[in-house]
């Protein structure tokens, strides 16, 4: 079997029965070839990670699969079958075979996480956690409960936004779940229009905020992206990516990515899926404010399939 040419774009389609999946080279513009087992098997579900690694349950098993070879399978506890395709998935270390780590997954619009450690645990072990509640509806002051979103996994901790952007939410095993905060100096700009992304690129945190304008328009009209600088406990404005590149797609997560020219990236730019039956990728430059586009087959979800060597 060929190598996989990552990254690439795994796209989700409705089929007759399920979802269908097909990999999908952007740089290229054409579908692969490629049959990875649980990727493109209608009969299991994956979840891919910022790690590059991908989280596969079929009827038989549950394992991480690496995309650039897929006879290299690390086996985990089965997962339970009522697990959704929409669940966000990390791992706590970018090498899934050191000692403690941990495979997260993040329940969309709820409440719940699950979690394993590779090597050591023998289940799944489902957490439901409380960080405070927020104002669904100002008619009846309704409230519910604040979930995690969006998430990323850096220096060894889960780093969430929280309800203000006065702190940043901070998610550590110890070994149960323990929640905490980090509170933020210095003022920063609020966009009330806008989709943030949190991004781990070399050990660094990031975050990228599209913000959207006014009309109805699906695609962003300006792409903010922010470095965490941990010694002063603040959110900078970054003007590059370190000569690296940001992954984005929503529903999930973002990942940092080498610019490598053989890949077709290009250095410093946010690369952001947009579903739909015109779907497309926008192409941001942070340093020179380019814009560029890259048609997509239609789709109704896309996954970004990393290298595990990103």
């Amino acid at each position: 079997m060929d190598r996989l040419p990552v990254p690439c774009l795994a796209l989700q389609q409705p089929g007759p029965d399920s979802v269908k999946t097909i990999l999908f080279n952007i740089f290229e513009g054409q579908s692969i070839d490629c049959d990875i087992d649980g990727l493109t098997n209608n009969n299991s579900n994956f979840w891919v990670t910022p790690q590059g690694w991908i989280l596969v349950r079929t009827s038989l098993s549950t394992f991480l699969l690496s995309p650039q070879n897929p006879e290299m399978k690390i086996q985990l506890p089965n997962l339970p079958e009522d697990i959704r395709r929409t669940c966000t998935c990390l791992l706590s270390s970018a090498n899934p075979t050191l000692p403690g780590c941990i495979v997260l997954l993040v329940e969309p619009n709820t409440t719940g996480i699950r979690y394993c450690r590779v090597g050591e645990d023998g289940e799944w072990v489902r957490h439901e956690y409380d960080i405070g509640t927020q104002l669904l509806d100002p008619a009846t002051n309704l409230h519910e409960k604040v979930p995690i979103c969006p998430i990323a996994a850096c220096r060894g901790k889960f780093y969430f936004n929280s309800e203000s952007l006065a702190d940043i939410g901070e998610l550590e095993f110890s070994p149960m779940p323990v929640f905490g905060s980090l509170e933020l100096a210095g003022e920063f700009e609020v966009v009330n229009r806008a989709k943030v992304f949190l991004v781990e690129s070399k050990g660094e945190l990031y975050m990228v905020s599209l913000v959207y304008g006014f009309s109805c328009d699906m695609i962003d009209s300006e792409t903010r992206v922010y470095k965490m600088d941990f010694s002063e406990q603040q959110w900078r404005r970054a003007d590059d990516l370190g000569g690296r590149v940001f992954l984005l797609s929503s529903g999930y997560f973002g990942a940092s990515c080498s610019a490598d020219q053989d890949r077709g990236l290009e250095e410093d730019c946010v690369y952001m899926f947009y579903p739909g039956d015109e779907a497309c990728s926008k192409i941001s430059n942070v340093k020179d404010g380019g814009v560029n586009f890259m048609e997509v087959p239609a789709a109704r979800r896309a996954l970004w399939v990393l290298p595990t060597d990103p």
